[in-house]
């Protein structure tokens, strides 16, 4: 009996060992285990791949319009501003070919209204600023009414953008005006030619800021009749913010306030001072005067022999 049994534990085990030779001989670097294992799954039935599905385009629903009101959810990020380019010299930057084209054509009446309107640019004020005066009583006032708002105001823009780019030649420099207005006629007040002066002054300066900037200025009206007081009131009305003018009527009143701001050193004797040079003398407007004249010869040479 246990002879039966000890021969059929051999036949098994000899069989075993057959049976794992083979599996091995198939896959020699596969274990037993391994071996069985893929055995057991080449017999597992091969799951079937999911069929691609069609896809239907959903219609889209129309976007609701935003309520202007509602106030944006996004903010948007500040521009940073462009930084402009710092003023050096006595003209804005840019603007340097435009006032060479306008210096490069005097008005034609330039010098006639240059003898009928005498401007005299003194010499400078205490502070170190230009000053200028206009002596009513020397206006020839036979060819400014001949003269319309505009030439007028067009000549007071030449005269100030040359002094601005060839004499002051600074970049903040302020103006120290004096008119003495002693010498108006009273019949010029009433038809209008006197009001006519002023505004072509003003205007005309006011003409030159878009080229040099807003400068500030003192208007001194000395002088000054009572009949003149309303045509002051209106062109003081149309003056910036940047400009102040004041009046006075009676010497008492003007001299010190002259003296205040000009200093007696630089003011002529006939406006209380004791500088002896006379207005008729200003070396700037015979050099304004000289520089104009060569333009106009050079321009009239060039239209005789164009190029």
């Amino acid at each position: 009996m246990v002879t039966s049994r000890a021969r059929r534990w051999l036949v098994c085990s000899f069989f075993f060992l057959v049976v794992c030779n083979h599996v091995l001989a198939e896959e020699p670097n596969t274990s037993f285990l391994q071996s069985v294992s893929r055995q057991e799954d080449k017999k597992k039935p091969q799951q079937q791949q999911p069929e691609p599905q069609l896809q239907v385009e959903q219609p889209q629903q129309p976007q609701q319009q935003q309520d202007p009101q509602q106030p944006q959810q996004q903010q948007q990020q500040p521009q940073q501003p462009q930084q402009q380019e710092v003023q050096q010299g006595p003209i804005l930057p840019g603007k340097e070919a435009e006032v060479d084209r306008i210096l490069a054509s005097p008005p034609r009446f330039f010098h006639s209204l240059l003898s009928a309107v005498p401007l005299s640019i003194y010499g400078k004020d205490r502070n170190g600023n230009y000053l200028a005066f206009c002596q009513s009583g020397s206006i020839v006032w036979d060819v400014v009414e001949k003269m319309t708002h505009e030439e007028l105001s067009d000549f007071i823009r030449y005269f100030a953008l040359f002094f601005w780019k060839h004499v002051d030649k600074r970049a903040s420099s302020e103006l120290t005006v004096v008119i003495d207005a002693g010498g108006f006629p009273f019949r010029k007040v009433v038809n209008g030619s006197v009001k006519m002066v002023l505004d072509s002054i003003v205007e005309g300066l006011e003409s030159t800021v878009p080229y040099v900037g807003e400068r500030a200025g003192q208007v001194f009206l000395i002088n000054v009749p009572s009949f003149l007081n309303p045509v002051i009131v209106l062109v003081t009305k149309i003056l910036r913010n940047g400009v102040n003018l004041t009046s006075y009527g009676s010497r008492s009143r003007w001299e010190p306030a002259l003296k205040q701001h000009v200093g007696e050193h630089h003011l002529p004797r006939e406006y209380g001072g004791t500088n002896s040079t006379k207005l008729q003398d200003s070396v700037v407007v015979k050099y304004i005067k000289q520089s104009v004249e060569k333009i106009l010869r050079r321009k009239a040479r060039h239209a005789n022999n164009p190029k």
